[in-house]
């Protein structure tokens, strides 16, 4: 049984009923995952750049260590995406207790590597990816507070 969050799971479709190529949806993975670590505050500020990606401002580490942590993760998920194998990624933040917080489920959908979609269906799925970065920002932006820390005991 997994332990009850104090705050509600927020769930993202990235892809909904739109597939695209494994390289759009690592992509926006890796924007989403960059923007909720941000936007939670589970890093310092300051190891993060603020870049433009689906019409909106992201924020994205510049740390090399988390960098490659996400990179290596991701590059993990890029074949079961392609095989159609994985559908949910979820990212859990924890406390400083490594106690279970919060959770952020995306579901995935790809038509594998011979995806040919045309501008109409990559522009459909660019639309999906940002309006769930700013579901992300907007669901960050009403808990102005960063994650609890625990208590320490």
């Amino acid at each position: 049984l997994a332990p009850r969050l104090p705050h509600s799971p927020i769930l993202i479709r990235c892809a909904m009923e739109s597939v695209g190529p494994v390289s759009d949806i690592l992509d926006f993975l890796e924007v989403a995952f960059h923007t909720i670590l941000f936007a939670r505050q589970i890093y310092p500020r300051e190891i993060f750049e603020k870049r433009r990606k689906y019409g909106l401002p992201v924020w994205m580490s510049r740390h090399p260590d988390l960098n490659k942590y996400l990179n290596d993760f991701l590059a993990s998920a890029r074949p079961f995406i392609a095989e159609d194998k994985l559908e949910w990624v979820t990212l859990v933040t924890l406390d400083s207790r490594m106690q279970p917080v919060e959770r952020v489920v995306f579901q995935t959908c790809c038509a594998g590597p011979g995806f040919q979609g045309g501008d109409t269906e990559r522009q459909e799925l660019q639309r999906l990816f940002k309006e769930s970065i700013s579901k992300i920002n907007l669901q960050a932006s009403m808990r102005a507070a960063p994650l609890p820390q625990g208590d320490g005991g």
